[in-house]
């Protein structure tokens, strides 16, 4: 198109028209913007409860770690030789309160 044609297309069309269809094409870059920052604040609140479950995740599992420590401390010190046995009652109370500690570690896992 030459510029000759553009000034009299330019001349023709009313002022009215131009300044309606500017206000249009304003409105709808704004309605994209306000979208765009809504997408954007939904990812960032999304990576901030990764974070925060991750960080919960990894104290969780340094609890594990720890009970787990613990619980190979415990059976170290259990002195057993060839000769001795340990009754079925007292390893059942011992196993018994180390799955209670774990279920209780484990469950915010869950």
């Amino acid at each position: 198109m030459s510029i000759l044609k553009l000034n009299r297309f330019v001349l023709i069309c009313p002022r009215r028209l131009l300044s309606h269809n500017y206000s249009n094409l304003h409105t709808n870059i704004d309605i994209i913007v306000d979208d765009v920052k809504k997408v954007v604040d939904f990812n960032n609140s999304l990576l901030n409860k990764v974070d925060t479950k991750s960080n919960f995740d990894s104290k969780v599992f340094a609890n594990l770690e720890e009970l787990l420590g613990s619980l190979k401390g415990s059976l170290s010190k259990l002195e057993v030789s060839p000769s001795s046995s340990i009754s079925q009652e007292s390893f059942s109370k011992f196993l018994s309160t180390f799955e209670t500690n774990l279920k209780a570690e484990v469950a915010p896992l869950l």
